[in-house]
């Protein structure tokens, strides 16, 4: 009986062994998996790492572009109201010019009135209903004539039937009595 005992202990001994030994052995897998989860924690830490330095760098690539951006706006401001002024400038510069031309037209406009009436005319105009009759002298244009007379050079083409604004010396032509 007493061997029996001691076989009974040596069994439950063993037993109690393999027992430890399954746990132990399931220790030591817990222990790889909690090894290898602080590894893969590690590299996630360190991923982390990295990309809050890359947004760092963008938050930072984007305030240098916002900073460029409103430099360019206040540029492009800047050269709108140049453009203004230089449109407003030209502008005042361009109907100085035609101011100008305009006294400068209206002066030969004078002149050339004057020049036809200094002439002296050998003949008088003569007058027949509604229109009076003049002859074309060398130098003489529909637009000075019209001019010269008070009536516009369409006016001339259209009483004297004329297609185009060409005329000769000589040429008598019929103008409107106003």
């Amino acid at each position: 009986m007493r061997i029996t005992r001691w076989i009974l202990v040596a069994v439950l001994l063993l037993t109690s062994l393999r027992i430890c030994a399954q746990q132990a052995g399931g220790v030591q897998k817990l222990q790889r998996d909690i090894a290898n989860l602080q590894a893969d924690l590690d590299a996630v830490r360190q991923d982390e790492r990295v990309l809050l330095g890359r947004i760092a760098e963008l938050e930072q690539e984007n305030q240098r572009k916002d900073a460029q951006i409103d430099n360019m706006q206040r540029l492009l401001s800047a050269m709108e109201q140049r453009l203004r002024e230089f449109e407003r400038d030209f502008n005042k510069a361009l109907e100085a010019e035609r101011e100008a031309r305009n006294k400068q037209l209206t002066q030969f406009g004078k002149v050339v009135t004057s020049e036809l009436e200094s002439r002296g005319r050998a003949q008088t105009p003569t007058y027949t209903g509604k229109y009076k009759e003049f002859t074309v002298e060398k130098g003489d244009t529909l637009s000075t004539i019209a001019k010269a007379c008070g009536t516009t050079v369409a006016e001339l083409k259209s009483l004297n039937n004329l297609k185009n604004d060409s005329i000769y010396v000589g040429q008598v032509l019929k103008i409107p009595v106003k």
